[in-house]
């Protein structure tokens, strides 16, 4: 994918399996839209799923002007950011804290002692899906709920 040269509107290359959103000129995420995921890259098009929308095909010319730009989501498409609780379907349904994300990983301090994946705290795109990451809330929202419960860095 990298060798086709195809990137996001900020240079970020995008390969078949991540995951879009689209941005305002400012580069603030539009949720109107959703995020969109790569299905396939082969010559000069780009074929994204929206969940809300359906599949369409684009250029490397519609990703600048839509404003496209790579991030990391849960297994349903759902943006991954921090401070976010989720849980890995996989290993026990273990829970944890979103403590980092950027546009190829996230990472995640699990509550307890094992974790997802046995313990891996950086989990590249794949491995979210692999693995069913999913967020179950948010830490700023429910965060009484988390007081007394430890979370290893």
């Amino acid at each position: 994918c990298e060798s086709a040269m195809v990137h996001d509107s900020y240079g970020v290359p995008l390969q078949e399996g991540c995951w879009v959103e689209c941005t305002n000129k400012k580069g603030e995420g539009q949720t109107r839209q959703g995020t969109g995921k790569v299905k396939f890259i082969y010559n000069d098009q780009i074929t994204f799923y929206w969940p809300s929308w359906g599949t369409y095909n684009y250029t490397q010319n519609d990703i600048y002007w839509y404003g496209l730009r790579r991030i990391m989501s849960d297994k349903a498409g759902t943006k991954l950011q921090k401070d976010q609780l989720v849980q890995c379907m996989k290993d026990g349904y273990q829970e944890g804290i979103v403590i980092s994300v950027d546009t190829e990983s996230v990472g995640v301090s699990w509550v307890g002692e094992k974790g997802c994946g046995n313990g891996r705290k950086l989990l590249s795109q794949n491995e979210v899906e692999q693995f069913g990451l999913k967020i179950i809330g948010s830490n700023a929202v429910t965060g009484s709920a988390w007081r007394g419960r430890a979370c290893e860095a």
